[in-house]
């Protein structure tokens, strides 16, 4: 059995430990993040539809809208063409504030999507919106 001391140095170090590879994990993150960019896209014109997915790999939410966006992409109506993009291929002027995030572009405007993330509402969504 430890004693009072032994323990709250004990707890002391864990709690050290915590917060140093939580503050590592931050760092890299921080330093790493210019690193990463979006591929470039090829020039659509303005009569072009593009369905983005932003994901992040990890992500809970993401991963159970993944088979619904693989669903999406059997029944998807003609003319709208689908995309994937990871958290680390965003740019700032992508502004995304949460994941999973999908965005229907035409051109340079797009309209996000704030529905329930069902087979029929994206569906709905993309032909309300192409």
């Amino acid at each position: 059995m430890y004693t009072r001391n032994q323990r709250l140095i004990i707890g002391g170090l864990i709690l050290l430990l915590i917060i140093l590879g939580g503050l590592g994990l931050y760092m890299y993150a921080y330093k790493n993040k210019q690193q990463y960019t979006l591929p470039e896209a090829p020039k659509s014109s303005p009569k072009q539809v593009e369905l983005v997915f932003f994901h992040l790999n990890g992500c809970g939410p993401c991963g159970q809208f993944k088979p619904v966006w693989e669903d999406l992409k059997r029944k998807i109506p003609n003319g709208i063409i689908m995309r994937e993009v990871e958290a680390r291929e965003c740019k700032p002027e992508d502004k995304i504030e949460g994941f999973p995030t999908v965005r229907l572009y035409k051109g340079d405007q797009y309209v996000q999507y704030q529905g329930n993330r069902t087979l029929e509402d994206l569906i709905d969504f993309c032909m309300k919106n192409k």
